[in-house]
């Protein structure tokens, strides 16, 4: 049997018997489905001839999605907590088990205690490629690989950004990106990450005050850029100051799992945050905010040493 409103057809017995549904996100195909007495949330594909290229991004998310729990499901967690796989056909939409939460984000001091934090290196310590087979998955990294991390990618970012920066400035974002990926060596084996936890509603807190983590659409394997995650927490979009205590929290926990001596941190830092906040020039209320900061800060050596040096009370060498 099939599940239908207007916009949406999917072949799925268990929410072909539903009793009420609730728009979500009606751009992104997020629905909460009422059935049976229990309360689901289904993401599905999005199909518009309108919108060719974003609903073709959006089939490729969907799989990766898929993929992920697919993962998920086959890894046995003391820590990670995520909503339940409950139906998907493997290419079009997932059903999820809905988390009834107290609030979207989380609560900071919870991220200092120990089981957060184990659980944010648990999930980094699996990867997608060596975990998931068969064709509802799709190559790791396909899309994060296209828009971060190959030159033609960051060449298409900074080009929309030339308005914004200037053409001074933009060559030297190319030259710093370029000069990090030299700098920072790939690791032996790859770290998932979420790369989405900068949005705060991809973490909530259930009303037994238990983290949940959801939105895996743009997880990948990762072998050089493994603190995206952590620095995304750590980060204060506003104040552009880090939170050292939850970052050396995390990397003392991550020295467990691989040898961090192969990070370079000041390195991962000024990466990650050269890519952020070229993404953020865009946003009006914080694009000049982020302007001032790319080009005052991550643009020049000797401030981001400065700024490195008053946010990070860790040796480097950690």
């Amino acid at each position: 049997m099939a599940f239908s409103t207007k916009k949406l057809k999917i072949d799925s017995d268990l929410f072909s018997r539903y009793d009420h549904v609730e728009t979500i996100k009606a751009k992104r195909n997020i629905y909460l489905i009422h059935a049976n007495g229990c309360k689901y949330v289904l993401k599905a594909k999005r199909e518009s001839l309108n919108y060719a290229i974003e609903s073709l991004t959006h089939h490729y998310l969907i799989k990766n999605e898929i993929a992920v729990y697919k993962m998920l499901e086959k890894t046995v967690f003391e820590y990670f907590n995520y909503p339940e796989l409950i139906d998907t056909d493997g290419k079009s939409f997932i059903g999820l088990r809905y988390i009834n939460s107290l609030r979207k984000g989380f609560d900071r001091k919870i991220t200092y205690q120990k089981d957060f934090i184990e659980a944010l290196v648990e999930f980094h310590s699996i990867s997608l490629k060596y975990n998931i087979k068969g064709e509802e998955t799709i190559k790791p990294n396909l899309l994060d690989n296209f828009y971060y991390h190959t030159n033609r990618g960051m060449v298409k970012i900074l080009l929309s950004r030339i308005n914004k920066l200037g053409v001074i400035n933009t060559v030297k974002a190319f030259l710093l990106y370029m000069q990090c990926q030299l700098n920072q060596k790939a690791l032996d084996q790859p770290l998932l990450q979420h790369n989405d936890l900068a949005n705060s509603g991809n973490l909530i807190t259930s009303k037994d005050g238990v983290i949940y983590f959801i939105d895996f659409a743009s997880a990948s394997d990762e072998k050089k850029w493994v603190l995206n995650d952590i620095l995304d927490l750590a980060f204060n979009k506003k104040t552009l100051e880090v939170d050292s205590g939850l970052f050396e929290n995390y990397l003392y926990a991550l020295k467990n799992k691989i040898d961090i001596s192969k990070l370079n941190l000041k390195t991962q830092v000024r990466f990650i945050l050269l890519k952020r906040s070229l993404l953020r020039l865009k946003k009006k209320k914080v694009g000049n905010l982020y302007k001032v900061f790319l080009i005052n800060t991550l643009l020049d050596k000797h401030a981001f040493e400065s700024w490195f040096e008053k946010n990070f009370k860790i040796p480097e060498n950690e």
